[in-house]
């Protein structure tokens, strides 16, 4: 993707990712400030996340997935037999600002109660900075959250199961198809953000936080 950026142009969207972290980046960020993380008890800790049902990019016609809970329904499927794994499921916190069609809580109520239990699931109105608890994480799925973005360009391994705006462009884990979805699930603690897959976040960063802006 592109060639390397020069070292002011890392110095330009390291300045723009450490001020989304502090939460100071734009008005749109809804995590909190507070610092808060979350215990977990499993060997390997895997964050999950969700996005909202209104936002127009959420699902697409392309992607191993086109519906947000049938990819959530085969995640949770698949993973709830790895006991070893402590799954975090975290809803977006606009989730309780702005509402959405239908909330993960909600829907979770209705389909997995209870979860599994190496689930944790955060509903969107609980106090849990997502930058905090992404220092806890070694590995996190996505369906089309930038927070996917953010954790490969921290160099944790992501499974794309949406079509995000960064899909397929080498920073992640993108399978064609839903059993090899389901196979990379099974097989999360072996998957590792290589050297690559970082720059090809860093770029890609630079593109989508810096490049789309005018000054």
């Amino acid at each position: 993707m592109g060639d390397v950026l020069s070292e002011k142009k890392e110095a330009d969207i390291e300045e723009i990712m450490n001020r989304r972290q502090r939460n100071e980046n734009t008005p749109l960020d809804y995590t909190t400030k507070d610092g808060r993380g979350i215990e977990h008890t499993g060997s390997l800790a895997v964050g999950v996340f969700s996005h909202l049902l209104w936002d127009g990019a959420l699902e697409p016609d392309s992607g191993t997935y086109t519906d947000f809970y049938s990819w959530l329904d085969d995640t949770i499927t698949v993973r709830s037999n790895l006991d070893d794994v402590e799954f975090i499921l975290k809803s977006h916190p606009a989730e309780e600002i702005r509402g959405t069609n239908e909330s993960v809580a909600d829907w979770l109520n209705e389909n997995y109660n209870p979860l599994p239990d190496n689930f944790t699931f955060i509903p969107a109105d609980t106090d849990v900075d997502t930058y905090q608890l992404l220092n806890q994480l070694d590995a996190g799925i996505v369906f089309a959250s930038t927070v996917g973005l953010e954790m490969a360009y921290d160099k944790i391994p992501i499974i794309i199961g949406g079509y995000p705006p960064y899909h397929d462009v080498g920073l992640g884990f993108t399978p064609e198809t839903k059993p090899e979805y389901k196979r990379l699930i099974k097989n999360i603690a072996t998957l590792e953000c290589t050297d690559e897959m970082q720059r090809q976040a860093i770029k890609f960063s630079y593109v989508l936080f810096q490049c789309s802006n005018i000054k």
